[in-house]
């Protein structure tokens, strides 16, 4: 009995994994010429597949012009521009950090930390997903505070501001 409950387990998994529309899959980009183009900010462009009905947000690799990242594939139209809003502006240190593409399954990792962490800066994005190598990014390097980015810890006033004049 045991047996069947782990194959079972193991079947659901298996279906999960080819079932979720948010796993990152390579995809030819052949497949995506008779589509409409919604939305593009960099590399990641939003698609619509009016015969499915569906939304699929690729990342392109500019080294590769035959397939792209397919980061998600959703049946909801708001819940398409949310996701590709929110990746638009969060993965973009991350892909431009590395001179190789990021692996899918680095992707993977960003993608469901960006989902279950909306909220979190790049930098935290950064530390769960450790990568680390991104903190060499413009994007990262700034702190927004309040709704105002700030250029250096200096800037948020956790240090004296260095062009402030001596106290004398």
């Amino acid at each position: 009995m045991q047996f069947f409950g782990r194959l079972v387990h193991t079947l659901n998994n298996v279906t999960n994994l080819f079932t979720n529309p948010y796993r990152v899959k390579e995809v030819s980009l052949t497949e995506y010429t008779s589509r409409n183009m919604v939305k593009q900010d960099d590399r990641i462009i939003l698609y619509e597949n009016s015969s499915a009905r569906s939304w699929d947000c690729l990342l392109i690799n500019p080294q590769n012009q035959s397939s792209a990242l397919r980061l998600f594939q959703v049946d909801s139209e708001p819940s398409a521009h949310e996701y590709f809003d929110l990746y638009a502006k969060q993965l973009r240190p991350f892909y431009e950090s590395y001179h190789d593409p990021l692996p899918l399954e680095t992707l993977q990792q960003l993608t469901d930390c960006l989902r279950s962490h909306p909220g979190w800066s790049t930098a935290h994005i950064a530390v769960e997903s450790g990568l680390l190598g991104s903190f060499r990014h413009n994007l990262i390097l700034r702190y927004d505070v309040d709704g105002v980015f700030c250029t250096t810890l200096i800037d948020m006033g956790t240090t004296p501001h260095p062009q402030a004049s001596p106290v004398e």
